[in-house]
């Protein structure tokens, strides 16, 4: 084929696919039947008939399908397509002129205006939320430690004293000490008193009289202490140094004082007897030569306080 035929030949795309098709001895059907394209199709694209066809998207398509089963370049025979009057460009709209908006006068000083009232507004709110709420957490002092809980695993002398004892003591400030008494050598007035004096094991240097004017019933050398006199009876035997404190009936003092690990009390008076131990695990109890269970009345800081006799 010479270059004048040729160009003939490309005169549309329509022309120019067909023209291939029929050199290469192609029907209408191989070429539905290899594109996969309707009969219909293929008769209308080599007719340049694009009215009975979809949208130009679809057309791109089919002839790129065609161009590339007759082994021609595509843009070859797009380019045939677009030269048509079918093909149309598509329309530039003129660009239209935006007019600058008008500038108000005095707008930015207002706009100014705003944006300090803002800032001034922003700081204030800033400096109170300061002063009242985060500079009282920052000052705000370490809270107290709570309270002991649990019984106290060591053992101490004078965990705490009472304000006054389960019954109203007289005031002693004024009372005489009693001296202590020995075997064999009681005094004219023990002898003429109906009351039997204090007892005691053997004789031993008799301490001071105490800030609170009670005179310990012997001293911490000895191993028992015998005191008091009444038809009840306790027994404790001490195996820590602990702090006792034991009224009778008549709310005088049976015990007053520091009792030493490995003593032993025998105490009598009448019942009932208030009793105050200074550490809960230092002593065991009697009563009436039965033993006493004061665990129920240990207190969460390790000491007890119990009546013993007192009627239920």
């Amino acid at each position: 084929m010479s270059d004048q035929q040729d160009t003939e030949l490309k005169t549309s795309a329509g022309t120019y696919l067909r023209s291939l098709r029929e050199g290469k001895g192609l029907s209408v059907a191989d070429v539905s039947a290899q594109t996969y394209l309707h009969v219909n199709i293929i008769e209308a694209l080599e007719q340049d008939a694009y009215d009975s066809l979809p949208s130009q998207a679809y057309i791109y398509g089919y002839l790129q399908s065609y161009a590339k089963l007759l082994n021609v370049p595509p843009d070859e025979v797009l380019t045939l397509y677009k030269k048509e009057s079918v093909y149309e460009q598509p329309e530039q709209l003129p660009e239209t002129p935006v007019a600058p908006s008008p500038v108000v006068e005095g707008s930015n000083k207002w706009l100014h205006v705003l944006i300090y009232l803002f800032l001034l507004g922003a700081g204030a709110f800033a400096l109170w939320h300061y002063q009242d709420v985060l500079l009282p957490l920052v000052q705000r002092e370490p809270a107290p430690p709570g309270p002991v809980s649990g019984r106290i695993e060591y053992p101490i002398t004078i965990v705490e004293h009472p304000k006054s004892p389960f019954f109203r003591a007289p005031n002693t400030e004024n009372e005489q000490p009693q001296a202590i008494s020995q075997p064999g050598a009681a005094t004219a007035q023990e002898q003429a008193s109906e009351t039997p004096a204090v007892t005691t094991l053997p004789p031993a240097q008799s301490p001071g009289e105490r800030p609170d004017g009670i005179i310990p019933a012997t001293t911490f050398s000895e191993s028992t202490i015998v005191t008091g006199n009444g038809p009840d009876r306790i027994r404790m035997v001490v195996n820590i140094d602990c702090w006792i404190e034991i009224f009778d009936a008549d709310n005088e003092k049976v015990f007053y004082d520091l009792a030493r690990a490995g003593q032993t009390l025998q105490l009598s008076g009448a019942a009932p007897f208030s009793v105050l131990l200074g550490n809960a695990d230092a002593a065991t109890v009697e009563f009436n030569n039965v033993p006493f269970d004061f665990t129920p009345h240990i207190t969460g800081i390790g000491i007890a306080r119990f009546v013993l006799g007192e009627d239920q």
